[in-house]
């Protein structure tokens, strides 16, 4: 990588070039675990409850630059990427429609 791509990298992954205050960026993982515990019991099932993989997944997208797949998610959470394929295969998705929801009207409130 020259200099130059180094530079936009580094600009691009500027979380105040984004607008994002110093004291919300200290937020964020506190933030990222209570918007988890809220949504964490739509991924349980009678017989398993793999919701802590959720908690892997989101955290991984968020901090990965680039080939989101599940060999690099799980490589960035350590976990295996058979089960973080699992998880998104298997789990009961119920909660696409309660998170759309909560996810506009939260920024619709941060606004």
């Amino acid at each position: 990588m020259d200099t130059t791509e180094k530079d936009e990298t580094q600009n691009i992954l500027d979380p105040i070039k984004w607008g994002l205050p110093l004291e919300a960026i200290k937020q964020l993982g506190k933030r990222l675990k209570s918007f988890w515990e809220r949504f964490n019991c739509f991924f349980k099932t009678k017989t398993c409850d793999n919701s802590h993989y959720g908690y892997h997944y989101l955290s991984s997208l968020l901090r990965m630059r680039n080939n989101r797949n599940y060999t690099t998610i799980g490589k960035e959470s350590g976990v295996n990427k058979q089960n973080i394929q699992h998880f998104m295969s298997n789990s009961p998705w119920e909660v696409a429609p309660h998170l759309i929801v909560d996810v506009n009207t939260t920024s619709r409130q941060a606004a």
